[in-house]
């Protein structure tokens, strides 16, 4: 119930805001002064102009040129991408008050004994507790999917074992059903034991909207622990690049389970294998549903990016879920250039808890001539939707590249677009003909 209050309790802030925001708003100027399609199109639009008083084309101008040099200085302090790799962060104090800022000794002696209390009771009491969880689910991950491995053996070994007369339970080696209900369980029972050494409390909504076997399940991207959220629910079957040490190991013991589809360097670069090998995936319907992050990164959970046309490129079916989590009882955002994974896990294992909301999303066909572009794009605009997100346009590689050439050439493209419009309706001003008059005229 504290959960659900401190969630609800966000949710009225936001409108709280979102009131104040639009109450303070003067009329005939724009809310969004960042260079966006948004502000461009408010800007573009001649119709506005007319509840304004243009004096002069000079006039006119300049103040066009204050608006752009005023929305690039404030792109450069803040940006569209660049705020989306930050962390929450809350309104409030409390009792974590983000454990590396020690400015919260300037509220007050009392509330410094009270934060040193919390910190005493995270790392002392919850933070063994969990480690000791962790373990645990981990030695029960290698057992029983070793077990799982044990019982898929090759025809040949199952013909040996069955001619030993004396090893009764061998009956259940091969068995194709018997497996797959092993391994269910294998995979429920591991994840849950991660998600209580997480700390995690999960709402599922929409459970009708359940993922499908033999499916692609496509989900916005905060942290790893997406895997453990969605998993946590029922299991799934995971895409991505094979790794050496402990997270390889770790994909090598899910992988005696579960069939995983792990790719090399180089066969990430080949989009022909890619493709080849989700379409066998979801082929088989005694597979998982093969989850998937097309935007290629984390996010800070308050945005979603551009997704990947690859994932939708080899299904014309999948099924969208958004993850939203509550910062108030820890961060679950893993900024990946900022921090390592051990150092992500003990800020993970110290938090009082992550709290999530998972929404499950009616599944989604690709239409009839619908390119993979647009079919991404629609079903990132229902993640966002969902979640409470805001839907972005641009790719989250950008957080370690540069802006490719054909994004500032659509820039500036509806930067002249903008000055067309504007010299076209001044023209029409000064002969006194409606805009729509001159608009019919031109296209005739």
């Amino acid at each position: 119930m504290i959960f659900n209050w401190a969630t609800q309790h966000m949710v009225d802030e936001q409108i709280i805001e979102e009131e104040e925001e639009n109450s303070n708003e003067k009329p005939g100027r724009t809310k969004k002064r960042l260079i966006t399609k948004e502000a461009m199109d408010e800007l573009a639009n001649p119709e506005k102009l007319s509840t304004e008083i243009v004096p002069s084309l000079s006039l006119q101008i300049v103040d066009d040129a204050v608006f752009f040099i005023s929305s690039g200085i404030e792109a450069i302090v803040e940006d569209e991408v660049t705020q989306c790799f930050h962390s929450q962060q809350i309104r409030g104090w409390n009792l974590l008050a983000r454990t590396n800022n020690f400015s919260f000794f300037n509220l007050g002696l009392r509330m410094s004994i009270v934060w040193i209390g919390g910190f005493v009771w995270r790392w002392m009491i919850i933070f063994p507790w969990r480690l000791v969880v962790c373990i645990v689910g981990c030695l029960w991950m290698m057992i029983t999917m070793s077990i799982v491995d044990f019982i898929w053996l090759s025809p040949e070994a199952i013909e040996f074992w069955r001619s030993m007369p004396k090893f009764w339970p061998i009956s259940i080696i091969g068995h194709h059903s018997m497996r797959l209900k092993m391994a269910y369980w294998a995979n429920i029972v591991t994840f849950r034991i991660y998600t209580r050494a997480l700390g995690a409390v999960v709402n599922y909504h929409a459970v009708e909207n359940l993922p499908m076997n033999g499916s692609v399940c496509v989900a916005n991207h905060t942290t790893i622990l997406d895997v453990v959220t969605l998993s946590n629910h029922r299991p799934y079957a995971l895409i991505g690049q094979a790794h050496g040490g402990a997270l390889g190991w770790w994909q090598k013991r899910l992988a005696r389970c579960t069939k995983h589809i792990w790719f090399e360097r180089t066969e990430l670069r080949d989009r022909q294998v890619v493709t080849s090998k989700l379409r066998a995936h979801c082929a088989d319907h005694d597979n998982y549903p093969l989850l998937i992050f097309p935007e290629g990164t984390c996010v800070n959970n308050t945005s979603v990016l551009q997704f990947k046309k690859g994932s939708f490129e080899a299904c014309d079916r999948v099924y969208p879920v958004a993850i939203k989590y509550n910062p108030w009882f820890g961060d679950a955002y893993w900024n990946s250039s900022k921090y390592g994974m051990l150092h992500y896990l003990m800020r993970v294992f110290t938090s009082w808890a992550i709290v999530a909301d998972v929404y499950y999303l009616p599944v989604m066909h690709r239409r009839v001539m619908e390119s993979p572009i647009d079919f991404a794009n629609r079903c990132k605009s229902e993640i966002a939707q969902a979640g409470g997100l805001v839907d972005r346009i641009w790719d989250g590689q950008l957080k370690r590249s540069r802006v490719k050439q054909n994004q500032k050439d659509a820039v500036k493209g509806d930067l002249g677009k903008i000055f067309d419009e504007r010299l076209v309706y001044k023209r029409n001003l000064d002969k006194k003909v409606p805009y729509y008059e001159s608009s019919t005229d031109e296209e005739s």
